[in-house]
């Protein structure tokens, strides 16, 4: 005989119930956040200054018809990400979408909640970075300055 073999699988099978109801949490906040995102933050083209269709699935957004039926470019709604920097023009394509940001910083607190932060390279465009930090979604490293994750929420 032997002692102590079954509580190592409850505990196993407890951990695993866990991780799982987490990412179901996890992918439950993301399609609520790709809502959001179309509604109040859709891609804008950086040609042509109009939005496009957001990755989230949202409806993209068409140009509304000048007097002489001619049709005129939309700039971000309202509220959007030009009450807080101004007229800084729209990011190129070839930059992360702020919806694409914040789901590699969600999914990094599930995957890697020892180590959440994302480094910041080239297609992290500065706008929403800094949008990030100034709402207090994002903090930096303390030691790496190019490198953020996602402020602790405890509801």
């Amino acid at each position: 005989g032997g002692g102590g073999g079954g509580g190592g699988n409850v505990a196993a099978r407890e951990l695993r119930r866990r991780t799982a109801a987490i990412g179901k949490e996890n992918n439950r906040l993301q399609a609520l956040l790709a809502s959001f995102m179309g509604k109040y933050f859709p891609q804008l083209d950086a040609d042509e200054g109009e939005a496009l269709p957001h990755a989230g699935g949202a409806e993209p957004r068409r140009a509304s018809k000048g007097p002489k039926g001619k049709g005129s470019k939309r700039k971000a709604p309202a509220g959007g990400i030009a009450q807080y920097f101004g007229e800084v023009g729209a990011a190129p394509r070839s930059m992360l979408t702020l919806q694409e940001i914040l789901e590699d910083l969600m999914n990094l607190c599930v995957s890697r909640p020892h180590d959440p932060y994302i480094t910041l390279g080239p297609r992290h465009w500065a706008p929403y970075t800094e949008l990030l930090l100034r709402a207090g979604i994002a903090i930096p490293h303390a030691t790496r300055p190019d490198q953020i994750k996602l402020v602790d929420f405890h509801l």
